[in-house]
C-alpha cells in the first residue's frame, strides 16, 4: 500500500538519537515529507466526518476556526489524518496552516503534508512552513488570478535538519510559545466578551453605576450638534502631500478614539472651502459594504491643525461639550442599541448608506453627562487592557518568528538540560 494514504505510524524510542550538538544535514523537501495523496468523495466516508476548507483556518495563526463536516459538502476531497500538516496552497502569502489534531478531509486547495518519521519530526516540519523561506519560496506559482504553490517548486525546497532529538527540541520550545500566544489570544476572546455585555448593560441603563440614578431622557441628534461632510472636490494628486492632514475612512470604522498616528497627508489650498476637523468631534463612516458596520463612531481627542475627514465619513460637532461626552456617544453609536438603530437606517442593496438628515432626525435616550462620562471612563479602561493584551501577543508573535529564524537554521543551538 502506497505509504501516502495510510495512517501515520508512531515514532519509535528516542533514546539512541543523536545528541543536541552534531552536524546538521541539507535535504530536499520532497525527501522528507510528501502529500498525502488520498482522495476522497466526502459521500463516500462517515457523514460527520471533519471538513476543512480554506476559509476554516486562520492567517498566521495556525488555527482552527470553524469547520464543517461531510455531509455539507460533494466536491472531490484530500484525506489526512492527526498529526498531518495542512498548508494552503492557494495564495499561500497567506500563511494559512494548521497541525491536524484530529482525522478529517480537506478541499485540495489545501495539501496534508505527511512527514517520513524517520527523517524529520512532524513538529519541526510543521516549524519548516511557517517560516518566511518557506512562505517566499511557495508564492512561485502557477495561475494569476488564483495562484497556487507548485509541489514540482516545493519538493526542491532545501531544508536544513539537525538530528531528530534536536528536531523534537526545537519543536518542543516553539510550541510552548504558541501555547503562550494561544493562551492571550483567549484572554482578549474574554476581555472582548467582557467588554460586549458591559456595553449591552451600560449603554442601555440596564445596569447603573453607583451614585447614579434618575430617568434617561430623549434627545434628538439635531438638538444635540450638527453634521458636516467630508473633503471635496479633491483629486488623487491631492493625496500624499501637502502639510494638511486627513482622517481615513479604516481610522473611524476601526478606532473608538481617532489614531492621529494613523492620518495622511493631503494637500489643501487655503482658499479652498473645506471643514476642519476639531478636537471633540464625532467621526462617523457614512458608507459600507454591510448594515451592520454603518456609521460607526469615532471621537477625535486631539487639536491637530488644519485636519481634514476623507469624503466617505462625515463628522458630528457637539453644541454644548459640558452637556455632552463625546466618548460616550462613540461608544453608544459602537454599541447594541447604536447598531440597531443603524442597520434599520441602512440605505442601499449591494453598498450601503447613511443620510446625515436621518442621522440628525435619531432620537436616543441619554443620562446626564456625569453618567455618560463614568460609562465612558470604564468602557475605555476595558480597551485599554484589551490593546495591552493585544500588544503583548503581538510582541510574542515576532519573539516567535525571530526565534524561528535562529532555531531553524542552526545559528543558536539549544543546551540540553542535565
Amino acid at each position: 500500500m502506497n505509504a501516502d494514504t495510510t495512517r501515520p505510524q508512531e515514532q519509535g524510542n528516542t533514546e539512541d538519537l543523536p545528541d543536541l550538538d552534531g552536524e546538521w544535514e541539507m535535504k530536499r523537501l520532497g525527501d522528507i515529507c510528501s502529500i498525502r495523496n488520498q482522495k476522497v468523495l466526502p459521500s463516500n466516508i462517515g457523514p460527520d466526518t471533519l471538513c476543512v476548507e480554506l476559509d476554516h483556518i486562520g492567517q498566521y495563526n495556525g488555527r482552527l476556526l470553524k469547520y464543517s463536516t461531510a455531509q455539507h459538502s460533494t466536491s472531490l476531497k484530500y484525506r489526512f489524518f492527526a498529526g498531518d500538516i495542512l498548508f494552503g496552497r492557494l495564495r499561500s502569502y497567506l500563511r494559512k496552516f494548521w497541525h491536524a489534531d484530529q482525522d478529517g478531509i480537506c478541499t485540495t486547495e489545501i495539501w496534508p503534508l505527511v512527514a517520513h518519521p524517520e527523517r524529520v519530526d512532524s513538529g519541526f516540519l510543521y516549524a519548516i512552513i511557517q517560516s518566511d523561506q518557506f512562505i517566499e519560496a511557495s508564492r512561485i506559482s502557477y495561475g494569476t488570478h488564483m495562484p497556487r504553490s507548485d509541489w514540482n517548486v516545493m519538493r526542491n525546497f532545501e531544508v536544513n535538519l539537525p538530528s531528530l532529538t534536536e528536531q523534537r527540541a526545537i519543536a518542543e520550545v516553539l510550541s510552548d510559545v504558541d501555547g503562550l500566544i494561544r493562551s492571550l489570544d483567549a484572554l482578549i476572546a474574554k476581555k472582548r466578551a467582557i467588554k460586549q455585555a458591559a456595553m449591552q448593560q451600560l449603554l442601555t441603563g440596564k445596569t447603573r453605576l453607583p451614585g447614579f440614578s434618575g430617568e434617561w431622557r430623549p434627545k434628538m441628534m439635531r438638538q444635540i450638534g450638527l453634521t458636516y461632510g467630508g473633503l471635496t472636490g479633491k483629486s488623487k494628486s491631492d493625496f500624499g502631500r501637502g502639510t494638511a492632514h486627513y482622517v481615513t475612512f479604516l481610522n473611524v470604522l476601526e478606532h473608538v478614539i481617532v489614531d492621529i498616528d494613523l492620518l495622511e497627508n493631503v494637500f489643501v489650498n487655503p482658499s479652498e472651502t473645506q471643514n476642519r476637523v476639531l478636537s471633540g468631534d464625532l467621526l462617523f463612516n457614512g458608507t459600507s459594504e454591510t448594515p451592520g458596520d454603518l456609521a460607526m463612531g469615532a471621537v477625535v481627542q486631539a487639536d491637530i491643525p488644519d485636519l481634514y475627514l476623507n469624503s466617505f465619513c462625515f463628522g458630528f460637532r457637539i453644541y454644548d461639550p459640558s452637556s455632552y461626552d463625546a466618548q460616550f456617544l462613540a461608544y453608544f453609536f459602537r454599541g447594541p442599541i447604536g447598531r440597531q438603530i443603524m442597520y434599520a437606517l441602512a440605505q442601499g442593496a449591494t453598498r450601503y448608506n447613511m443620510s446625515k438628515q436621518k442621522f440628525l432626525e435619531l432620537e436616543i435616550n441619554l443620562p446626564s453627562v456625569e453618567e455618560q462620562t463614568a460609562i465612558a471612563v470604564i468602557l475605555s479602561d476595558m480597551d485599554a487592557e484589551i490593546a495591552a493584551l493585544e500588544r503583548r501577543r503581538d510582541k510574542t508573535c515576532a519573539i516567535k518568528q525571530g526565534m524561528m529564524q535562529q532555531l531553524l537554521t542552526g545559528r543558536v543551538r539549544l543546551i540540553k538540560s542535565e
